[in-house]
């Protein structure tokens, strides 16, 4: 049986505001990402965009405040991701970016930008993610980076405030280990490898690089210090999660952490019913999905409800609470304006 395409949504998806509940995202698919402006939902070929579109992230050759859009592109979607006014669809040979590119996020040279979906050729194209304002590419066994560097969360050896055009990043590797996943959020990026180890580059001064010195950045990809089997790992804009191979999840950070007391730079094992089998994080909140098929969030909940508490309220939720979704989850992905959540 393949992945299902159907997701449900807690929050916004353009115009259509949830008021804490979950609803239909007007759109199938079976990958999709989010950000603080908008988010994605692809389906073979197909991808369907919404939210703001003030730097022409969604592609659709003009700028609004908010809106929908839908493109098709000539080969099959394999990642999608969406950063802070920009947007990148991967093919297995090509990235389709669109959006702001005024600090390189999409990798259009000197080009400001574009309203409408440009192709770069790259090969064997694994995944993308974004963070704020840079993006991280796997490819042909790579890492690849673009975007502001300010707080070096592009891992490569330069001082420029930004690049504007993909920079391979130098991961110290083991013989035979390779990378399996990329993450990003706010300022940092990190890579999971294929023996479960981490590394972490760009913004720390949360404790993100699980140290006790009080390091505000690393400026190239250094390893965490985390003594059990990653399977997943995902970035909030002062945090990190990680998943382990039991099904536990750790965090460590500040902001939503999943504890009332932020554990700062220590890994803190995170109570949850059961064994998680997703996880996603924004800049200010997160949720995991139980091999039981619960959605559990935390962190600043939105007006619009996107914790699906069914709580109309900036309030904030410091241990995880189940969201009131009847159906089965089996995927979660977090955005500024929308928790999209796939279900069985």
């Amino acid at each position: 049986m393949g992945a299902s395409r159907r997701w449900r949504l807690a929050g916004r998806w353009g115009a259509l505001a949830t008021q804490g509940r979950f609803v239909d995202v007007p759109a199938r698919g079976t990958i999709a990402a989010a950000s603080v402006s908008h988010a994605v939902v692809a389906d073979a070929q197909t991808t369907y965009l919404a939210g703001h579109n003030t730097g022409g992230q969604l592609g659709c050759g003009r700028t609004s405040t908010l809106g929908t859009a839908r493109t098709v592109l000539p080969d099959r979607i394999v990642s999608v991701a969406a950063g802070l006014g920009f947007t990148c669809l991967a093919t297995s040979d090509a990235l389709y970016v669109c959006g702001t590119n005024l600090r390189g996020q999409i990798g259009l040279g000197r080009e400001p930008g574009s309203l409408s979906f440009q192709r770069l050729a790259m090969p064997a194209v694994h995944s993308v993610c974004a963070g704020l304002d840079h993006m991280l590419v796997l490819a042909d066994a790579q890492v690849w980076a673009c975007g502001l560097h300010t707080d070096r969360q592009l891992g490569v050896p330069s001082h420029a405030p930004y690049l504007a055009t993909l920079q391979r990043v130098p991961i110290p590797l083991d013989h035979g280990e390779r990378v399996t996943r990329l993450a990003a959020q706010g300022d940092t990026s990190v890579a999971l490898t294929s023996q479960g180890r981490v590394f972490l580059w760009g913004n720390t001064e949360y404790g993100q690089h699980l140290r006790a010195d009080p390091v505000d950045r690393l400026e190239t990809p250094t390893l965490l210090p985390i003594d059990q089997t990653v399977c997943d790992i995902q970035l909030g804009g002062s945090f990190v999660l990680a998943l382990t191979k039991d099904g536990s999840v750790y965090t460590a950070g500040y902001g939503a952490t999943g504890h009332a007391q932020a554990p700062y730079a220590q890994l803190t094992r995170l109570e949850l019913p059961s064994r998680a089998v997703s996880l996603s994080a924004s800049l200010q909140y997160a949720a995991a999905v139980t091999d039981a098929g619960q959605l559990w969030t935390w962190g600043l909940d939105s007006p619009d409800g996107r914790l699906g508490l069914g709580v109309l309220d900036d309030h904030r939720v410091y241990a995880p609470r189940r969201a009131s979704l009847s159906e089965r989850a089996t995927h979660v992905v977090c955005g500024g304006q929308a928790l999209l959540v796939r279900c069985a």
